[in-house]
């Protein structure tokens, strides 16, 4: 996919800003950036290696505890690299998307993935 830059927010258009990580933290810096929406609050972290490349799209609270939960329910499938790259094929399959990574999945998508993994568990 190469390096994403959010430079609109998929949630509500707002403009979006590279700040470090301790501007979402509370002051509290753990060594990274975030990109922030200046409308809504929503955000995405960046790789450490990259620390230009967002992580995935912008998330609300919502968005956060609903990835949050999507790993609860998915770690626990996979125990290595191989296996992991399985269990996301096989969610891919099950949504009827091409391939599939919770950091890019949109508020419905993420509802969906739980729904699955909740009934396939």
């Amino acid at each position: 996919m190469g390096v994403f830059i959010p430079k609109r927010c998929n949630l509500c258009g707002g403009a979006v800003i590279y700040a470090p990580s301790s501007y979402v933290y509370g002051g509290h810096e753990i060594g990274t950036f975030v990109y922030v929406c200046r409308r809504c609050g929503a955000y995405v972290g960046t790789h450490r290696n990259n620390p230009k490349c967002a992580l995935g799209i912008l998330a609300d609270n919502e968005m956060r505890e609903l990835r949050k939960r999507c790993h609860e329910l998915f770690d626990g499938r996979w125990s290595n690299g191989r296996e992991r790259t399985e269990a996301y094929a096989w969610l891919a399959g099950q949504m009827e998307l091409e391939k599939c990574h919770f950091a890019w999945m949109d508020k419905e998508q993420l509802k969906r993935a739980v729904e699955i993994l909740e009934r396939t568990a």
